[in-house]
């Protein structure tokens, strides 16, 4: 949940909003993973929205586009002036609040929202504090407060899910769990993760860990579907503000994107070695994780459909907040929180040891909440303690004061971190006398003991597995019988090599020996699932980008990308070239001296589809390269890549521009001959940036593209004297 519960409503707003951009992209699209216990709920509902579409569409038919964008400015404003006027209650009402309310909504959309309110907080505010008690059962899980503060839900390991009123703290209706078998109730059948509700209050989502996602009507309390795509425990959900989209995360290292309009799924994205632990997301498009175990944060672009990953924690990364779309902090079991900026891969800010430690060894950070869009975050620890931090303009992180939650003998027995856990066990099971009665009481049931034995038997030989895909698919290759059989063994396989160990010994294996007749063969599928499992493997793994290079995949893949008739298949073999040459020097060196790659990437920047995924690729490749290989620049420019990327930008307006724009922009970055090129006149570079700003003004799903935009325009113009 949201730890600070804001007092200003968030106003539902779905007629006068863009729909989804990925919801109306797929849409239709129609899969196995999404289930449901109610199919004649479901298709009452489906009747009910046709009826609503074709009221709707007759109304339209009434006005024009200007009376209805005049008749629902009319409506907002009436709804935001009649909410204020409930926030004031008894104070005087002041007209300016709806200007001040428009104005802050305007800056938050944008992601320019910013409020210092860290200052105005003391430890004596938290004596006004609410007790929600008598519940659950068993340990609360997760909870979260509806936008009008009407409700707080509630979630367990009993598998219940509550709802009380948040103003008088009492219980109000509760979802018990259900037992394994009885299909006549909706309900969790084990212990729930995570609980998430939609900005406009509609929908309740929650989690379990048997993978499973309940939707439920959030005033009613009532189930409206499930969905069990996940393959292992869920453990975050989090809905895009002002919209119906759900994000959802799983042990299985996956994240799934659901459109609760269409009730659907829309797509999964996998680059997590370790299973999840924690997902946010604000307005924007694009979600963001915390991998457990992986040490990483990844920012999910889901339009663009690429991601960011940052490094900074030595150990697990528990749980992290964002701040607002810039920014985040994260914590771990490592015992340090760190201050985060999207544009930067490393922490800004970090305070090791933040809450102290046990016997030389820091206490674990178990969870944060953000006061979004402010300077204000409070840390939770396994020693009990609250604390409150200020976030000083994005730079620093400072403390402000604690809230102990145990006294001092909870607090000497309490489980910290994994040293402490072995002395509370030695503690428990040594040193003391039992008598028998006792001794008998703590021996292992048969029944608990079979359920180990059958969980330790079903533990897989990873490697013995991985062998027994390859074969399948060097079998269909030598044959050319069973394709879907072999493209099963290569789903199979992507899921092993998640696991760097398990990558590199899959090369071990001998499974290298695949890729060149796969990548190579006629079949598109069986080429854009190899391509799939290569950037899978290589990716931040040395080891095995070598590998691949003894086994001239290089050369491959950049062949693939220049001559291959699919564009489908030249997207995925770019995808894995991307993720073989990242990162290391030597590679990028024989990419661009022994493949010619640079003139290969000039061509897919050329190439005009439909989609423009290859351009999009391309461009992401090109402003890595410029980054991480400076001497390059001089090459692209006498290549003509400035003069070329320019006219591409000429063309007609589609979201390849931004990826076009950030490899301008790393191009020229520190380097004056090409600076000298964009400020040629015969390009028309400054009347089309400064043209292009006004098109994408206050247009939020461009707004970094506006962003490169106007970073170009200082740096090529508005400082063209100094430089001269």
């Amino acid at each position: 949940m949201s730890f600070f519960i804001r007092k200003a409503n968030k106003v539902k707003n779905t007629k006068n909003r863009k729909k989804n951009t990925v919801e109306e992209k797929k849409k239709a699209r129609v899969t196995d993973e999404v289930s449901s216990e109610s199919e004649a709920e479901f298709v009452d509902d489906s009747r009910f929205s046709k009826k609503r579409t074709a009221d709707f569409n007759s109304e339209s038919e009434e006005e024009t586009a200007q009376e209805k964008k005049v008749r629902l400015a009319k409506k907002y404003l009436e709804t935001i002036e009649k909410e204020e006027k409930e926030k004031a209650e008894n104070e005087d009402y002041d007209d300016s609040a709806i200007g001040r309310r428009l104005k802050d909504e305007v800056l938050e959309k944008s992601g320019h929202l910013f409020k210092k309110v860290a200052d105005n907080y003391l430890k004596s505010d938290l004596e006004d504090s609410r007790c929600f008690k008598n519940g659950h059962k068993l340990s609360v899980t997760c909870v979260c407060v509806s936008s009008n503060l009407k409700y707080l839900y509630s979630a367990s390991k009993d598998c219940s899910v509550v709802q009380w009123c948040f103003q008088t703290c009492k219980k109000l209706k509760v979802i018990s769990g259900v037992k394994k078998g009885n299909v006549d109730v909706f309900g969790h059948k084990s212990c729930v993760n995570c609980i998430a509700i939609s900005s406009d209050d509609k929908f309740l989502a929650t989690g379990c860990q048997s993978s499973t996602i309940i939707i439920w009507n959030a005033a009613a309390m009532e189930f409206i579907k499930s969905f069990s795509g996940h393959r292992a425990a869920i453990t975050g959900l989090a809905f895009r503000k002002g919209f119906h989209s759900l994000f959802s995360c799983s042990a299985d290292k996956s994240v799934k994107v659901w459109n609760l309009d269409e009730m659907s799924y829309i797509e999964t994205l996998f680059g997590h070695e370790a299973p999840l632990t924690a997902i946010d997301s604000l307005t924007r498009e694009r979600a963001i994780t915390a991998g457990g175990s992986d040490c990483t944060i990844r920012l999910w672009k889901i339009v663009e459909e690429s991601q960011l990953v940052f490094h900074g924690h030595t150990q697990s990364i528990d749980c992290f907040k964002l701040i607002d779309e810039q920014h985040f902090v994260t914590g771990g079991q490592d015992g340090s929180i760190a201050l985060w900026d999207i544009s930067k891969k490393r922490p800004v800010s970090k305070i090791i040891n933040a809450h102290g430690s046990s016997q030389s060894v820091s206490n674990w950070i178990t969870s944060i909440a953000s006061f979004v869009n402010t300077d204000l975050f409070v840390s939770g620890s396994s020693d009990g303690e609250i604390r409150f931090w200020k976030c000083c303009d994005f730079k620093k992180i400072e403390p402000l004061f604690m809230f102990a939650t145990m006294d001092d003998d909870q607090r000497e027995r309490s489980v910290r971190n994994m040293q402490s856990l072995l002395r509370f066990c030695v503690g428990e099971t040594s040193g003391t006398e039992t008598t028998a009665a006792e001794s008998q009481e703590n021996v292992m049931s048969q029944e608990r003991r079979s359920f180990l034995e059958g969980a330790f038997a079903g533990i897989q030989n990873v490697v013995e597995e991985m062998r027994k895909r390859i074969c399948v698919v060097r079998e269909y290759l030598q044959s050319g019988n069973n394709a879907q059989e072999a493209l099963t063994a290569l789903d199979d396989l992507l899921e092993f090599v998640s696991e760097i160990d398990n990558a590199s010994d899959f090369h071990k294996i001998g499974g290298f020996d695949i890729f060149s007749p796969a990548i190579s063969s006629s079949n598109s599928a069986l080429q854009i699932r190899s391509c799939d499992l290569l950037a899978e493997i290589v990716q931040n793994n040395e080891y095995c980008q070598n590998a691949a290079i003894e086994y001239n995949l290089l050369e491959l893949l950049v062949k693939t990308v220049d001559k291959d008739p699919d564009e489908e298949v030249k997207v995925k073999a770019l995808y894995a070239l991307s993720c073989l040459i990242r990162g290391n020097d030597a590679i990028q060196s024989q990419f661009e001296s022994k493949c010619d790659g640079l003139s290969v990437l000039l061509r897919a920047l050329q190439t005009n589809t439909e989609s423009n995924k290859l351009r999009i690729k391309a461009s992401f490749i090109l402003t890595a390269l410029c980054q991480e290989q400076p001497k390059f620049r001089h090459t692209l420019l006498n290549m003509g890549f400035v003069e070329q990327i320019v006219a591409l930008l000429h063309e007609p307006h589609d979201k390849s521009h931004e990826f076009l724009l950030a490899a301008l922009y790393a191009l020229v970055s520190e380097h004056k001959e090409s600076l000298t090129e964009c400020r040629r006149s015969q390009l028309k570079l400054e009347m089309l940036l400064r043209q292009r700003i006004q098109l994408l003004n206050e247009k939020d799903e461009f707004r970094e593209e506006s962003e490169y935009c106007q970073q170009m325009l200082r740096l090529c113009f508005d400082n063209e004297e100094d430089s001269n």
